[in-house]
């Protein structure tokens, strides 16, 4: 079977089941009397009780089968209240046709309210289908990348394969899922085969999706690696001429890194890797860029290379290099690398503390801006959190990465809404920090900004941080004052609402 039609026998059969009906009522155990009318819900505040026979798998089968394409609405406080009542039994029930639960069904939808509370009630994001996709492979193919976010907070397994060998990322990049191939990518390997030996990139290069080519082409796949029937991404690309080309430049900007490497050429260096060249691409020897400069001991490529993240470990080569072969020179190169992640090191250091003196002093010997700390914070992310302007704008011009994300999902202009930092947060506006991104639990800088707010009152904000919202409000769509209101708590409600009113934001977001 070709790998076209097995990618649309998995498609046909993988569509939600059909809901089963009997004289004109589904069957799903008495639904129509399972939601409180307002007057019960009142009633029965203080004490929850299911409905005999009441299945959570067919409740929310039922809610997404009857929409026709259109999101189902739930009585979300019902929701909740049941799933106290569930055990973990009923909680992870399958339907009988494709095996999916509850959380499967809400992830291939894409109901990011529905599947929060059922990964809050410890629902099993590992459980699989009759075909083997877990709810990350339903939420990737479906393309809702904040529910993939979700899932990969809560620990759902990115390198998880189905019956094809399929893992989300493949499946996500198949179907042409720009923004949950960026999501998966935080943390999946993007070098995982499926049965037939394709990786993601093959998948996306067969399928003409450049945009997750490019993506993809950034963590540096080797473009020589072969499937199961000998053929590398470049066959796969024989139809697209967008692919082929793209692949082709990737290869020239690759061998044009590594020839001004070991020559010492360093504007050449920065032009390829300004272009999109792979900073630890190998050459035919299996030695890296950064190698290569350090073997000459070549300090300003050394530089070079570690701000645009090259890996500072040996192992960033092929063991068999012969570069590595000889210990003197092994050693040699060592010393000329050891600056370097002592330069790392200094900069995550000085970075938490706000010591941002230590910051640029590490990059100017050469520290990578967009280094991580432990939980993925980068510099610029620890700079909008202590509020300093400066230190914003140095790490800007020093070319740090304006939307990095942490491990929560978060961004610089999170860290700066979220403490009501409203200079930095408009430096990073001005610089093209995406203020619409969401975190991982759904927050947007608007919700975080305003959630903020909802902790003080009025007394305590200064008259100048009111405007620290309208660096986050920006077009008018469909704002009522109810909607408005919903973004802040207590004494600063009237003022919050009146904010987002007149500044005009699409508040049509619930706020969790």
């Amino acid at each position: 079977m070709s790998s076209t039609q097995a990618l649309q026998r998995t498609a046909t059969k993988d569509r939600l089941p059909p809901i089963k009906r009997g004289r004109g009522k589904l069957l799903t155990a008495n639904l129509e009397h399972v939601e409180e009318t307002g007057s019960q819900r009142s009633q029965n505040s203080a004490r929850h009780e299911l409905p005999d026979g009441f299945s959570l798998i067919h409740y929310i089968h039922a809610k997404v089968a009857t929409m026709d394409g259109k999101k189902a609405r739930f009585d979300m406080e019902f929701l909740k209240k049941s799933l106290q009542c569930l055990d973990k039994r009923q909680l992870n029930e399958k339907e009988e046709v494709f095996g999916y639960t509850s959380l499967s069904l809400a992830c291939s939808v894409g109901h990011d309210q529905v599947v929060h509370l059922l990964l809050e009630s410890r629902a099993d994001a590992a459980a699989k289908c009759n075909l083997g996709n877990t709810a990350l492979h339903l939420a990737a193919r479906g393309g809702h990348a904040s529910v993939v976010q979700k899932l990969m907070m809560h620990g759902a397994a990115v390198g998880a394969q189905n019956k094809e060998g399929w893992t989300p990322l493949i499946w996500a990049a198949m179907n042409g899922r720009g923004a949950v191939v960026d999501a998966l990518l935080e943390k999946a390997q993007a070098t995982s085969v499926d049965n037939q030996g394709m990786t993601a990139l093959m998948w996306a290069t067969r399928h003409g999706h450049v945009d997750i080519m490019k993506s993809i082409l950034a963590t540096g796949p080797d473009l020589n690696f072969q499937d199961l029937d000998g053929h590398t991404v470049m066959y796969h690309a024989k139809q697209h001429r967008a692919a082929r080309k793209m692949l082709q430049q990737f290869e020239e900007l690759n061998r044009r890194l590594l020839t001004s490497a070991k020559s010492g050429d360093v504007t050449e260096a920065s032009l390829a890797l300004e272009a999109g060249a792979f900073v630890d691409a190998l050459d035919s020897e299996g030695a890296s860029p950064l190698l290569l400069a350090a073997s000459q001991r070549h300090l300003p490529m050394v530089k070079l290379l570690a701000r645009h993240g090259a890996d500072l470990s040996l192992e960033a080569s092929r063991a068999a290099s012969p570069w590595l072969r000889n210990y003197e020179f092994r050693t040699s190169i060592q010393e000329v690398l050891r600056d370097a992640v002592k330069s790392n090191r200094l900069l995550t250091h000085s970075a938490k503390e706000g010591d941002w003196e230590g910051v640029m002093q590490a990059i100017s010997l050469g520290a990578w801006p967009d280094l991580p700390d432990e939980s993925q914070k980068t510099a610029l992310s620890w700079a909008a959190s202590h509020g300093s302007v400066d230190a914003v704008r140095e790490l800007l011009q020093a070319r740090a990465s304006i939307n990095t994300r942490d491990t929560c999902g978060w961004t610089a202009v999170h860290w700066a809404a979220h403490n009501n930092w409203a200079q930095v947060a408009s430096v990073l506006k001005f610089h093209g920090a995406d203020v619409h991104a969401k975190a991982y639990t759904g927050d947007t800088a608007v919700h975080l900004a305003a959630k903020s707010w909802g902790a003080r009152s009025v007394s305590e904000v200064p008259k100048s941080e009111l405007s620290t919202l309208t660096l986050f409000l920006w077009k008018v769509e469909r704002a009522t004052v109810q909607q408005a209101q919903s973004f802040a708590n207590g004494a600063m409600r009237l003022a919050s609402a009146s904010s987002l009113i007149s500044l005009g934001e699409d508040v049509d977001v619930d706020v969790e």
